[in-house]
């Protein structure tokens, strides 16, 4: 198989140890590829050799393969059955509820709506990185604030969760 930059591979050697990781290609030479949105970022910006140079094979310095293309449906499947799974874990854990915050100042203006991903009481989306991994933290002071209710729903429908409207407030 031909590799070209922008493809999304499956990295299982790199520089002669076993790796098991996912990064996308960069074209930055004759005979090599620049990792980038690696799913381990240590590896990120880290060179490795182009399937034509004679390090690269399965029992050689270097190896990928390429991941094998889901539908879009495959992939909400895939992502649901995840998120329904971290969602039984963390249910089982003892939550606090968020804590309010409330400014008491008649100097104060309200913000345009805002949304965030709640993907259960107390648990919401903190972070979206590449292939829609997601990190979700109890502190609703860190969840990722959508501006367009729009812009969340695919997000939302990953994890099971949903769209929540917050106000917010800044002092004039």
């Amino acid at each position: 198989m031909e590799f070209k930059a922008g493809d999304r591979v499956h990295v299982l050697r790199l520089d002669g140890e076993k790796v098991d990781f996912y990064a996308t290609l960069k074209d930055v030479g004759d005979n090599i590829f620049d990792l980038i949105d690696c799913s381990d970022s240590h590896y990120d910006d880290i060179g490795i050799s182009k399937e034509t140079d004679e390090d690269f094979g399965i029992n050689k310095l270097d190896y990928y393969r390429p991941l094998i293309k889901l539908s879009e449906e495959q992939q909400i499947k895939k992502l649901s059955k995840l998120g329904k799974r971290l969602f039984n874990q963390l249910e089982q854990e003892d939550t606090e509820p968020p804590e309010v915050q409330y400014i008491e100042s008649e100097n104060k203006v309200e913000l345009d709506n805002h949304y965030i991903v709640e993907v259960k009481k107390g648990l919401y989306v903190e972070e979206v990185g590449s292939n829609n991994h997601f990190k979700f933290t109890k502190d609703i002071k860190k969840a990722h604030v959508y501006n367009y209710k729009e812009s969340n729903i695919r997000h939302a429908e990953l994890v099971d969760g949903r769209i929540v409207p917050i106000k917010r407030h800044i002092e004039v």
